[in-house]
């Protein structure tokens, strides 16, 4: 016998054109396995979220791990993001043997990126100019001196706002 797990996509949880009496999925019971099949839809919350789909991979992997040693193939039928979910869930032995079938699957791929020299440039930023306007509005700086900045370069308006906040006149 063979095993059919179909994935629905994103904010759908029953699609119509999959379920028990659809056209689609009689088809695969007559045309393609008459000895024997075994269809199952596996819902999941169907979030927008890379948790949603996380979590929904795991679940599908834990599914498919308890159904291999049954089933003769497994298949799954992924609309969607239900693709990124099928694709995650089949990464790892033994799974890899599971055949995966994607419609309209929007493939995504995440990579962690350093961002620390970004951070760092920000906050080389930031803080003087947050430490500058913190003194000037405890002691009144803009009492004893005044800043004046002189410079018709691009860069001008960025440090006239970084050096004159809260500005005071």
């Amino acid at each position: 016998m063979n095993l059919i797990a179909y994935i629905h996509g994103t904010f759908v949880r029953r699609a119509s054109w999959f379920g028990p009496a659809s056209t689609f999925r009689e088809s695969f019971n007559q045309q393609l396995w008459p000895d024997g099949v075994e269809i199952i839809e596996r819902t999941w919350s169907g979030g927008n979220r890379f948790s949603s789909r996380y979590n929904a991979a795991k679940s599908l992997r834990n599914r498919l791990g308890k159904d291999l040693p049954n089933y003769k193939r497994i298949f799954v039928i992924a609309h969607s993001h239900g693709g990124n979910i099928a694709l995650n869930a089949v990464q790892t032995e033994p799974l890899n043997d599971v055949k995966i079938v994607t419609i309209g699957t929007p493939f995504l791929s995440l990579e962690k990126k350093d961002v620390s020299g970004f951070l760092s440039l920000i906050a080389g930023i930031t803080l003087p100019a947050l430490i500058f306007s913190t003194f000037a509005s405890l002691f009144h700086a803009d009492e004893y001196f005044t800043i004046s900045i002189v410079n018709t370069s691009p860069i001008d308006s960025v440090v006239k706002f970084l050096l004159f906040v809260p500005c005071y006149s």
